[in-house]
């Protein structure tokens, strides 16, 4: 029903003449994602299952069509922490980046739904929280452990691209970042603390410095605190450009957020939001979960 939901928000976009393919733009999405421990197993299994789904189910008709994109990069880097990599009598690397889906371009239903599928079977990281790091992997590259399956590597370590330093040629650049909980890395052995939170805001400040926007989505329990992720992507204390804050009740509705989220990041709603909004409302089709 959801992924009707937004097919139909897309053509009502389009009969609004929202479209603005006529000064088509491209964009990079870079989906970095939690992987700690704080997620147990079948919320790990929720909040992977969504990310394919969503670009496994008519994505390009559903956001790229009534967009201003005619391009759309997206790559995804799991996170979690404090892991020393290396094999036997050779030097190791702490790594805190561990799966990778470079970066593909999202041309139609198809090559989505390509990217989609990678995303299954993706083994969880587990460990600590290193936000900072992932950001700034995600922004700028570094180093990571492998793509796909970390477990089956026969690398030492890679080298991975962010997006500043991909070789994409873009107008919009966008952070993704979803997380269950606060930074605990490198000063928190574990624990969530202020230093972790600083650096983990230092790191998407230097996101935003090169010209990237850094979105969130906080899935709500014990260990989220949706002031940090304010911090985060630039609205406590405002920056440019700021991102914004969406929230999940659970994993349960991570998939539901998500899609409200991508919605967000690539269709467009301009000077015509009143009308937009309103014809959404007159057909049941607008609901806003979080304040940005």
């Amino acid at each position: 029903m959801r992924q009707k939901i937004l097919a139909g928000s897309a053509a009502l976009l389009l009969a609004l003449g929202l479209n603005g393919n006529a000064s088509a733009a491209t964009l990079e999405l870079a989906l970095v994602i939690d992987g700690s421990s704080s997620i147990n197993a079948s919320e790990w299994e929720l909040q992977i299952d969504a990310y394919r789904s969503v670009f496994d189910n008519d994505f390009y008709t559903t956001f790229i069509v009534p967009s201003d994109f005619d391009q759309v990069y997206v790559a995804a880097y799991i996170f979690s922490g404090g892991f020393e990599w290396g094999f036997e009598g050779q030097p190791t690397t702490e790594v805190f980046v561990f799966s990778v889906l470079d970066w593909a371009l999202i041309n139609d239903n198809a090559t989505a739904a390509a990217f989609g599928a990678q995303f299954a079977g993706i083994p969880q990281p587990n460990g600590t929280t290193a936000t900072a790091e992932a950001l700034n992997v995600a922004a700028a590259g570094g180093t990571a452990g492998c793509p796909g399956a970390f477990d089956v590597c026969n690398i030492e370590e890679q080298t991975v691209a962010g997006i500043a330093n991909n070789g994409i040629d873009s107008d919009v650049q966008v952070i993704d970042i979803s997380t269950d909980g606060q930074p605990t890395e490198p000063n928190g052995d574990g624990t969530p603390n202020p230093a972790d939170d600083a650096l983990a805001i230092a790191a998407a400040d230097s996101a935003r410095a090169l010209g990237i926007t850094v979105n969130a989505i906080g899935v709500l329990g014990d260990g989220i605190d949706v002031n940090f992720l304010e911090a985060l992507v630039g609205l406590d204390p405002v920056s440019t450009p700021s991102g914004f804050v969406l929230t999940a009740d659970s994993f349960d509705t991570f998939e539901e957020t998500l899609r409200d989220k991508v919605a967000r990041e690539i269709i467009p709603v301009p000077a015509a939001l009143p009308m937009f909004l309103s014809a959404l409302a007159g057909l049941g089709l607008w609901r806003r979960r979080a304040a940005a």
